[in-house]
């Protein structure tokens, strides 16, 4: 194969492009491989946004001021804010701030997406967690209000130990306030508030419960003797009759499954994820297995 050949077989592989300033390639299969959006940059004194298509030159942003308040959301220089990009002219930059995925100005809260938040109150906006907020009349949950949620006695809640900064918590979390539980955005309708308790252990996430019931991933568990629950950990569940595994592929479905056969006194879990073993038989992923499993 003689230099010109080598040239023309790779030349699908290295073919650019410099329209708009944007730098793109081409797989073998001819198709055209775009990056990620990564947002504003400054160049020769003028400010650019890359939205992962294109360069496209901001000619209303003043480079001398220009303040990045998020790589690829917000930013300002001294007369004006953009998301993404845009101008937005009914942001006040003088009292423009970003709270987490939020922002506010003087007059409005804007969410996650650059939108005002209809109704919002921004002298008494703060942010509880990664998607929820309060003013002190409503409970948001990025640009939804959440229905009857109390704001002066909302809380996320996180197992004991957690060490997650509560701002970034934005999924497959427990709230209450003194009136309702939530998960995400649920409203959980027979939980009681008062004695709403999470329950963890590493390995076995999700769990809850109050008085009257257990929950996992915001369902009530009717099944489940919620006085005798216990978590074991490994994915690995019982209360006094029944031992429970939450499986790993979704196919078993959401919920907790029962460990067919399992002795629910003298069950206990191993160190593999997934492994557990009564006095009877070997437990994998919440089947009986091949006892020479539990030896490893």
């Amino acid at each position: 194969m003689n230099l010109k050949r080598i040239a023309l077989y790779f030349l699908p592989v290295i073919t650019i492009s410099l329209t708009g300033c944007f730098l793109f390639g081409y797989d073998s299969g001819g198709h055209k491989i775009v990056p990620q959006a990564t947002g504003y940059r400054i160049f020769e004194n003028k400010v650019y946004f890359d939205n992962g298509e294109k360069d496209v030159l901001l000619p209303q942003a003043k480079a001398d001021s220009f303040q990045i308040l998020q790589q690829t959301g917000w930013a300002k220089d001294d007369k004006g804010v953009f998301y993404q990009g845009v101008l937005k002219p009914e942001v006040d930059a003088s009292t423009f701030e970003v709270l987490g995925n939020y922002a506010r100005d003087k007059q409005y809260v804007y969410d996650s997406l650059g939108n005002i938040l209809p109704n919002a109150l921004p002298d008494s906006f703060k942010v509880i967690s990664g998607r929820y907020a309060s003013d002190k009349q409503r409970v948001y949950s990025y640009d939804e209000v959440l229905p009857n949620a109390l704001p002066d006695s909302f809380e996320l809640l996180l197992p004991d130990g957690d060490a997650r900064d509560k701002r970034q918590v934005i999924s497959n979390v427990y709230a209450r306030d003194k009136q309702q539980v939530y998960f995400d955005n649920k409203v959980l309708s027979n939980a009681l508030p008062e004695s709403f308790e999470l329950l963890n252990v590493a390995g076995t996430e999700g769990y809850a419960r109050d008085k009257r019931q257990v929950y996992f991933n915001g369902t009530a568990l009717t099944n489940v003797q919620y006085k005798s629950f216990e978590l074991l950990g490994m994915g690995y569940t019982r209360d006094r009759q029944q031992v429970y595994y939450v499986p790993s592929v979704t196919s078993y479905g959401d919920l907790p499954i029962v460990v067919v056969g399992a002795d629910a006194e003298t069950f206990q879990v191993l160190k593999r994820f997934g492994l557990g073993q009564d006095k009877n038989n070997c437990y994998q992923y919440g089947k009986v297995a091949d006892l020479a499993e539990c030896k490893q």
